[in-house]
């Protein structure tokens, strides 16, 4: 089973959208590269729904006809956009391995809910450009993300979809403000922008990594080039994680799982 997860078998595929800082999960695409992994991204619009989103996902792996089966990552809204176009377009599973969701809003964002819709008007604005640079969605596209994943299910899926779900309550963090809010308004662990509960995507072939120690900002930048990341330049510390290594074992476990269920299917076929 260890042979046929070889990375090398795969084609990864990033999903997220780096138009406002271009190192973002850069370090993840750089580090893959350099150990000779096939890996590439599909940028999305983070402020566009997910159908269309989904739409270009779709589209972009299975009209790439590549000989490898594509191991999709998503995070943040990211995700939320790799299951959707999954849930929209079943066949896309023909294409893809496995796929990996990070920290992603399937419930919405309680944040951008709560504070976008009821802040003051100047603490809305500031608010709007930090979630913007974090990849999460206005109020309204939060809603209807919830929306979405209670009408749109998954447990068709024939391949695992692998949730990180992330928490954290440093106070070196600089989303500190933002973990204590949503702890105290709602009683949930969260990462500073997304609530463990909503992070959450149940399926029948849902998986689940929870990390402890991990704000929403520290699965996008690497652990030593720090000086390039959003939250650094305000003296944020990442994390103690070696970022690119963590995502690096997520991907090997995602497949691992695959290749387990891809070998079960052929045990009860035959």
């Amino acid at each position: 089973m260890i042979s046929e997860a070889n990375l090398n078998n795969y084609e990864i595929v990033f999903i997220g959208d780096s138009s406002k800082d271009p190192n973002y999960m850069k370090c993840h695409l750089d580090y893959l590269q350099n150990l000779g992994l096939s890996v590439r991204t599909i940028p999305i619009d983070s402020s566009a729904s997910l159908e269309s989103n989904a739409l270009l996902i779709n589209n972009q792996i299975t009209e790439a006809r590549s000989p490898k089966k594509a191991i999709l990552v998503g995070h943040s809204k990211g995700g939320t956009s790799v299951a959707a176009a999954l849930a929209l377009f079943p066949r896309l599973q023909d294409f893809v391995e496995s796929a990996v969701c990070m920290q992603s809003p399937f419930g919405g964002s309680r944040l951008t809910n709560e504070l976008l819709a009821q802040a003051p008007t100047p603490v809305r604005l500031i608010l709007k450009g930090l979630l913007s640079k974090l990849k999460l969605d206005s109020a309204e596209s939060s809603q209807q993300t919830s929306q979405f994943f209670q009408q749109h299910s998954l447990n068709g899926l024939s391949i695992p979809l692998l949730n990180l779900v992330t928490s954290s309550s440093s106070k070196h963090s600089l989303l500190y403000p933002l973990m204590e809010f949503i702890k105290h308004k709602y009683g949930e662990d969260n990462d500073g922008m997304v609530s463990t509960k909503d992070a959450s995507l149940d399926t029948e072939t849902s998986y689940f990594i929870k990390l402890d120690g991990v704000d929403h900002e520290a699965t996008a930048y690497g652990s030593d080039d720090t000086s390039k990341g959003f939250g650094s330049k305000l003296g944020h510390l990442v994390s103690s994680y070696k970022v690119e290594i963590m995502v690096l074992v997520i991907i090997v476990i995602a497949v691992l799982i695959a290749v387990k269920m891809r070998n079960r299917r052929r045990q009860h076929s035959g």
